[in-house]
């Protein structure tokens, strides 16, 4: 036991010298052995305290360098508006805003703000290695299992905050792909828009405006004046959105990422124009988001129970849409596969009867 610990030490003080995120799976695997040999509960739970900390800190710093970036953004939208008179005070002009700040609202950290930790840690700009990414999938799913883990380790309000914080990360897991792919969209529609303008402003210099009237198209001019990106963006961004309750959960047609052919298409779009920072593994409909799957599997499983147990029916239906999205990594294993997404429809069902909702129940 002494060669393993020392060996466990001494590869976790590499992993974070190198601010590598294999340091997470590492501190896991170092808690679990620690319990196994008998160490004291505490380790281990310091040991996952320690691996969530280092991907909430970088989470952290990742939001303050996007919010920056999207106040200079408003900034400079501001000026563009407000130099068109008007329309800086539109209802489309507002409701883009409001937009983004939405987004962005939702990617901080509810339960785990980060308040109370030093902040030593300078900026992940120059830091090397695949941890120096904004957070994707995979890092929510570590995340889910490090707070399941928790969970089970202690006692009393900790024991609560760690299962809701395990649901939150849940969630996260898919609302990163979701805003991925939004954000793609957005982009598209504003490039089409300056294309639909550049191609007007063409078509009015050869004379085409007049033969053919007003026209409808982004950036020309119509009846109510000249439309700016922020209309083509009002009109076509976000397309998927995230379940806005706990209960929409427990249906599958309210899952954007689950069966919806245009998910399906713009997610293969984002994948190939390679948008997902950190590879195919920060992408929540990817195999590889899931590190280790059978690990995740009896996690999951406990993590549920554990919900159930002490009265968060409602908490649970995130937790087995991950559960379902789980299923679908086993698909080249057909037996497999069935097993499992038998089992947790049959585990969906028996919670949304037991949350009163009975159309998910009978589905």
């Amino acid at each position: 036991p002494v060669e393993q610990l020392n060996a466990f030490t001494k590869a976790i003080e590499i992993l974070e010298q190198a601010q590598l995120p294999d340091v997470v799976e590492l501190r896991m695997q170092f808690a679990d052995w620690l319990l196994r040999n008998g160490f004291s509960l505490s380790m281990a739970q310091d040991e996952l305290s320690c691996a969530a900390d280092m991907l909430l800190e970088f989470d952290v710093e990742s939001e303050e360098d996007e919010e920056e970036e999207e106040e200079g953004l408003e900034e400079r939208e501001d000026a563009d508006l407000t130099s068109r008179g008007t329309a800086a005070c539109s209802p489309t002009a507002r409701s883009l805003r409001s937009l983004r700040a939405s987004v962005a609202s939702q990617k901080a950290l509810g339960l785990t703000s980060g308040k109370g930790r030093p902040k030593n840690k300078q900026p992940a700009k120059d830091d090397a290695g695949p941890i120096s990414a904004p957070l994707g999938a995979c890092h929510y799913e570590a995340l889910c299992r490090v707070f399941a883990a928790k969970g089970r380790l202690g006692s009393g309000e900790e024991m609560h905050l760690a299962l809701q914080t395990a649901v939150h990360f849940a969630v996260q897991f898919f609302a990163c792909t979701v805003d991925v792919v939004n954000g793609f969209v957005e982009a598209e529609a504003i490039a089409n828009a300056r294309r639909g303008k550049e191609q007007g402003a063409q078509g009015r210099k050869e004379g085409d405006t007049e033969q053919n009237g007003p026209q409808d198209a982004a950036g020309t001019k119509t009846l109510f004046g000249e439309k700016s990106d922020a209309d083509v963006v009002d009109r076509f961004w976000p397309c998927f959105a995230m379940p806005t309750r706990l209960a929409d959960w427990a249906f599958e047609e309210s899952w954007p990422w689950w069966g919806k052919p245009a998910f399906a298409e713009m997610l293969a779009r984002t994948e190939q124009a390679d948008i997902f920072v950190g590879g195919l593994a920060a992408s929540a409909c990817h195999p590889k988001a899931f590190a280790r799957p059978a690990t995740t599997f009896h996690m999951l499983v406990r993590l549920e129970d554990d919900l159930e147990e002490h009265g968060y029916h409602l908490w649970a239906l995130p937790i087995l849409a991950l559960h379902m999205q789980l299923a679908s990594t086993f698909t080249g294993q057909k037996g497999l596969h069935a097993a499992i997404t038998c089992f947790v429809h049959l585990r969906l069902a028996r919670f949304a009867s037991e949350c009163q909702i009975r159309q998910a129940a009978t589905s």
